[in-house]
């Protein structure tokens, strides 16, 4: 029947279910759930139910799982093929961010493409860290990845600007000035030093 995909690639209501979290997980944190995160959240109180799911799933393109490694999981599009991405800006300027797509100082802005699972959101950005974070294993170089949709909650670290500039701060209690809150931070990109 022609717009019906085929019976192989479709999915169960449990399937679904496991797909959605998987895919809100990413959104929402930047990384997939546990195997028990996903159990818990579809009702499912087997690991190896979700793990014969999961094999489902790949069977039939709709993620990529590395057995070896914990949280691999790479959500594919509906053909098996990886995400699209999405250009973030990147931003390196403490106390006078630049967000959008426009000039900066004459110059192209930078972006860095990420796949969409990664950036959260099409209004995410790239910040450059210009000082290290030991507590949060953040060190200067390192590129965070700052979703502006993404509703910052207690205990969620965020990018803020206030009179000193730009900084990253554990949310200790609702922030008396929202609009000082840059985004949420939902990943850290780090190139390492192999010299």
């Amino acid at each position: 029947m022609p717009g019906v995909p085929p019976s192989k690639n479709r999915l169960s209501r449990r399937q679904e279910q496991i797909l959605f979290f998987i895919r809100e997980s990413v959104e929402s944190r930047g990384f997939p759930p546990s195997i028990r995160e996903i159990g818990e959240a579809v009702g499912l109180s087997s690991s190896s139910t979700v793990h014969a799911h999961l094999r489902s799933l790949e069977t039939k393109g709709y993620l990529k799982r590395n057995p070896s490694k914990p949280r691999s999981i790479e959500l594919l599009d509906v053909n098996g093929n990886r995400p699209r991405l999405v250009d973030l800006p990147i931003s390196t300027v403490p106390g006078s961010l630049k967000l959008g797509n426009g000039p900066d100082e004459g110059r192209p802005e930078k972006t860095l493409p990420l796949p969409m699972e990664l950036a959260g959101s099409r209004e995410s950005f790239l910040f450059t860290v210009e000082k290290n974070y030991s507590q949060e294993s953040i060190v200067t170089g390192d590129m965070v990845i700052v979703n502006r949709d993404a509703e910052a909650a207690r205990g969620d670290m965020v990018l803020t600007q206030g009179p000193q500039g730009v900084d990253l701060r554990r949310l200790a209690s609702p922030p008396e000035d929202p609009t000082a809150i840059l985004g949420r931070v939902v990943g850290v990109i780090r190139k390492l030093d192999n010299a």
